[in-house]
């Protein structure tokens, strides 16, 4: 009645106004009826509900379900890698303390064979010194008496030829002395222009006179 009276005063008649509000009714109809073929009832939205809340429920149980057969598997499996890891921990170590072990036996054995090693070569080498040294001492020594002896000889040798000769001198002075009368000095008084030869001729007898003093006394 409304939406008449408004057709009314808006200037339609009272059948147009009868004719506009039939096809407003049937349009509504039409579309009402059109909603009810979409839309589900109130009881079956519930039952969809509620399979819908069930099949959600068994989705949760079994996510919670396979959630925890996972976590026990992954707690299993970290239980078995933390005993496979404490294992090889274990062997490792053990391996490494026999590798230590065999080494620092390794590097005492090559210690002592090195000081045995140093030992021997010191031995040697001192051995080797000793006979350098005897052989050298041995060789000074004897180049040394070589050399007295040689020394000695040659000494002995110029002790004789000096004596010989002091001996052989002495004679022979002797006999000069023996055949030769001394010389007789004269002293005479010379002219002034004769002094020059005076003096030659006096320090010729002086001289003359010192090696036949020195011949006689020896």
């Amino acid at each position: 009645m409304k939406v008449f009276n408004e057709l009314q005063r808006q200037g339609f008649s009272e059948e147009q106004s009868d004719v506009i509000l039939r096809l407003i009714k049937e349009n509504l109809s039409h579309k009402v009826g059109e909603m009810e073929q979409d839309m589900l009832d109130t009881s079956e939205l519930e039952n969809e509900m509620y399979l819908f809340e069930a099949a959600q429920s068994e989705l949760r149980v079994e996510i919670k379900t396979s959630r925890e057969a996972d976590l026990k598997t992954l707690e299993s499996e970290r239980s078995l890698l933390e005993n496979l890891i404490n294992e090889e921990t274990e062997s490792l170590n053990k391996d490494f303390i026999v590798a230590r072990n065999d080494s620092q036996v390794l590097i005492n054995d090559q210690i002592s064979e090195n000081t045995l090693l140093q030992r021997k070569i010191k031995r040697r080498i001192q051995d080797l010194n000793n006979r350098i040294s005897t052989e050298i001492n041995g060789d000074i020594k004897s180049d040394i008496e070589g050399l007295r002896w040689h020394t000695t000889s040659r000494g002995l040798m110029a002790v004789l030829v000096l004596v010989f000769s002091i001996m052989g001198g002495v004679s022979i002075s002797k006999k000069k002395n023996r055949e030769e009368p001394l010389p007789e000095v004269i002293l005479r008084t010379l002219e002034p222009e004769e002094e020059d030869e005076h003096d030659l001729d006096e320090e010729l007898k002086s001289l003359d006179l010192e090696r036949l003093a020195r011949e006689r006394k020896s």
